[in-house]
């Protein structure tokens, strides 16, 4: 579905950017964005391939301020085991930092 020119993988996801965007303009929310990236683990050398493997990083739906927190936000229809892992590892680094929400 799009929504303000983006293409969202899901309607459940464009309402709720929709949302977010009217909370922003009404104050309540603010620094609105879309798909924040998170650093989950660093790259690292494999000595199996001798190569380098590449850093994961956590991509979030949203990410805005709301007073003096920072949130960040999944829209879910079904927990996978890949977001449930990654999920998992952005909390450890990062939940300390900010206030998460799943929609």
């Amino acid at each position: 579905m799009v929504a303000h020119g983006i293409t969202f993988p899901s309607k459940k996801e464009a309402l709720r950017y929709q949302n977010l965007l009217a909370l922003q303009r009404i104050g309540e929310i603010s620094e609105l964005t879309y798909q924040p990236k998170f650093l989950i683990v660093e790259r690292c050398w494999n000595p199996l391939t001798g190569r380098w493997m590449p850093a994961r990083m956590y991509i979030a739906d949203f990410q805005y301020k709301r007073g003096e927190d920072v949130v960040v936000e999944d829209v879910k229809g079904f927990r996978t085991p890949m977001y449930r892992l990654k999920l998992h590892l952005f909390l450890l680094r990062y939940g300390h930092q900010y206030t998460f929400l799943e929609t």
